[in-house]
């Protein structure tokens, strides 16, 4: 099984529930791919997302 680092959030709440951690590497199943993903969030940013009513 191969392993991989990622930003999981597990509650609602402020920019600090985000937690990274070491997770399972999903396999993709024949007729899918599998899709490695950046993202950066900036704190400014952060604070107004989570401000945001959806």
């Amino acid at each position: 099984m191969t392993t991989m680092k990622a930003v999981q959030i597990h509650a609602y709440g402020d920019p600090e529930v985000l937690s990274y951690e070491e997770t399972a590497r999903p396999e993709p199943k024949p007729n899918e791919v599998l899709i490695q993903q950046l993202l950066r969030v900036n704190k400014p940013w952060s604070k107004s997302w989570v401000q945001m009513r959806w």
